[in-house]
């Protein structure tokens, strides 16, 4: 590999944990891919499972002008000496990691066995610059192997979810104690983005609306009654399971009657969450989610989605916004000139939650009551915000542009603030 290394070994077919992806393994093992070279460790347990998800890039090299001696005859003389420079790209390292059940997806197998990971930030193919050399590594929660590689400049952490993803932070931070050059979004800030933890650094924020939120285990249904006892939580309340995302088994309880619902759900010592619903309903009768994306102490506007109903997704804009010029014309004015949208007590607390959570990169999900207040959905750096659109939606991809380009330029200040 050009500029890294990995010591890595084949696996034995035992440490895989489903027999067709044991085929797949044995099939692919020793075979190199033009996006990515996945390897596993050797490892005697059973279920050490831990991925190194490498793609080193080569350093970029500036061209170089060979100096020729004055008493060679093809000297021309149009040509002055130069001397050899090389100038590196900016090394980033981006850290990932497997969830507590070291669970991971199949996305695909023609080019070789590609994964997803849930809980993660997603930039492994956003980073693209001519100044940036990427590589990316995926922590697993057993047994790890040995991996030589270049000193980074600058390290970002990807690992998002502190509900689904405690080992891998716990494993990312072990390292990152031995980092030397700067850190992006360092894991005990992430852990700070729980939701009942929101609740309790920023319910009292003016400006902010932040519904009232417990996390707890239950093993029966009584559980859940003590729990809305305990944490002051009436009706309605939503309930969804600890590290999910996107509206993803989430349920609204209206009344007692509803509560024989709660039958769907696994109650068997799992986590999951209590919130109390706030009504954020428009005049005009419809709901409206808001993503802004704070990056590096700036705030980056990404959607603006009308729904008219109150679980909102990236999902709805087929439903209500298709066929509808003026909210389209409204999501495109708050693109533009977001702070019109907000008044400055709300200004105010989006600087309070930046320095509450001390993270580079994260995403606030929101909506606006009558009194103009932010409604506050989650805030949480498990956003993956640089998605192409089509028509009739293509103008938000100069907002995912202005953010990717934030992402880059926060990458190279950081490297540029190290060196100085």
């Amino acid at each position: 590999m050009s500029g890294a290394d990995a010591a890595l070994s084949p696996v034995p077919r035992s440490s895989l944990r489903c027999p067709e992806l044991r085929r797949m393994w044995c099939r692919r093992s020793r075979r190199r891919h033009n996006r990515h070279q996945l390897a596993l460790p050797n490892s005697t347990a059973p279920r050490s499972v831990t991925i190194l998800y490498f793609n080193p890039a080569p350093i970029r090299r500036l061209p170089v002008t060979k100096h020729v001696p004055q008493n060679n005859p093809k000297r021309r003389k149009a040509t002055a000496p130069t001397a050899s420079r090389t100038t590196p790209a900016t090394r980033v390292l981006l850290i990932n990691g497997l969830d507590d059940l070291s669970n991971a997806t199949i996305v695909g197998i023609s080019n070789g066995v590609q994964f997803s990971y849930t809980g993660n930030i997603d930039l492994m193919g956003d980073l693209g610059h001519p100044n940036l050399s990427v590589s990316q590594l995926l922590l697993g929660c057993l047994r790890e192997a040995p991996i030589k590689m270049a000193m980074p400049a600058v390290i970002f952490n990807c690992i998002a979810d502190p509900d689904s993803h405690g080992r891998s932070l716990d494993r990312a931070s072990e390292l990152l104690e031995q980092a030397r050059v700067p850190v992006l979004n360092r894991p005990q800030n992430v852990r700070k983005t729980t939701r009942d933890n929101i609740y309790r650094l920023l319910h009292n924020t003016p400006g902010l609306v932040v519904p009232r939120t417990v996390r707890l285990a239950p093993r029966r249904l009584s559980d859940i009654r003590a729990a809305m006892a305990d944490g002051d939580i009436g009706m309605p309340f939503l309930i969804r399971p600890a590290g999910q995302h996107g509206g993803a088994g989430l349920l609204r309880v209206d009344s007692e009657s509803d509560l024989g619902q709660l039958e769907r759900f696994a109650f068997d010592g799992r986590g999951y969450y209590l919130t109390e619903f706030v009504d954020f309903r428009s005049p005009d009768g419809l709901y409206r989610k808001y993503r802004l994306i704070m990056l590096d102490g700036r705030v980056y506007p990404r959607h603006l989605i009308a729904s008219d109903h109150w679980n909102i997704h990236s999902r709805s804009r087929g439903t209500v916004m298709q066929n509808n010029l003026e909210l389209m014309a409204q999501e495109q004015a708050f693109l533009d000139h977001p702070e019109r949208h907000f008044k400055e007590s709300v200004q105010q607390a989006l600087a309070q939650i930046r320095r509450e959570l001390e993270l580079d990169y994260f995403g606030v999900d929101c909506g606006l009551n009558a009194d103009g207040d932010l409604v506050v959905f989650e805030i949480n750096a498990c956003v993956n915000v640089i998605q192409r659109h089509q028509a009739p939606f293509g103008y938000l991809n100069a907002a995912v542009e202005r953010i990717r380009t934030g992402v880059i330029e926060m990458v190279l200040r950081r490297d540029r603030n190290r060196s100085a």
